[in-house]
C-alpha cells in the first residue's frame, strides 16, 4: 500500500510454471520506501480546519494535505528502468515462500 510519504516504489515480476494450479503463473512483488501500512495510522492527512500539520495543502486534491510544495502541485519525478529476464532471476525458493505466505490456510 502506498502512503502519502511514500517516495520510492520498485516492482519486479517473474513468469513461472506451476504444475499444481494453472500451467503458468506471474508473480509480482513491490517494495515501497518509506514503508506504510501501520496499524492505527492513516495513510494520508486530510485537510480539516484551517491548516495542515505540514503547513501545505494539496492544490491537486484540496481536501488532502501535502508533504511539500512539489507534492502539493503534483510534480513527481519518475524513474523507470527495465531489466531483462537474463539479468534478473528470482530464486525458486523465494517464489515458493511467497506462494506459501499468500496461500490461505
Amino acid at each position: 500500500m502506498i502512503w502519502a510519504n511514500t517516495k520510492y516504489i520498485g516492482c519486479g515480476a517473474t513468469y513461472y510454471e506451476d504444475s499444481f494450479k494453472l500451467p503458468y503463473q506471474i508473480l509480482l512483488v513491490c517494495n515501497y520506501r518509506p514503508a506504510g501500512n501501520i496499524v492505527g495510522v492513516q495513510p494520508y492527512e486530510k485537510f480539516e480546519g484551517t491548516r495542515c500539520s505540514s503547513g501545505v495543502q494539496s492544490t491537486v486534491y484540496p481536501s488532502l494535505c501535502a508533504q511539500d510544495a512539489k507534492q502539493a502541485a503534483g510534480n513527481y519525478t519518475v524513474y523507470c528502468e527495465t531489466f531483462s529476464s537474463q539479468s534478473f532471476r528470482l530464486h525458486p525458493a523465494a517464489i515458493l515462500l511467497f506462494i506459501l505466505l499468500l496461500t490461505p490456510l
